[in-house]
């Protein structure tokens, strides 16, 4: 609805980390950090027992 996506980079099964990418509007956005925590991470390790945290690549550079 804002013009933003994210992506789904990978995961490390033996690490249980999630790699995503933000895409578009979303990029840079002050919100996205609160987003990717309250939103999305808690979602997938609600959704999937294997997950224990999720890291945002941006152009190469991982953060959260």
């Amino acid at each position: 609805m804002d013009g933003g996506d994210i992506q789904l980079v990978g995961f490390d099964q033996a690490t249980g980390v999630v790699t995503v990418r933000l895409e578009g509007a979303c990029r840079g956005c002050p919100m996205a950090k609160v987003t990717l925590k309250m939103g999305v991470e808690a979602a997938l390790l609600d959704a999937f027992p294997g997950v224990v945290r999720e890291v945002v690549s941006d152009d190469g550079q991982d953060a959260v």
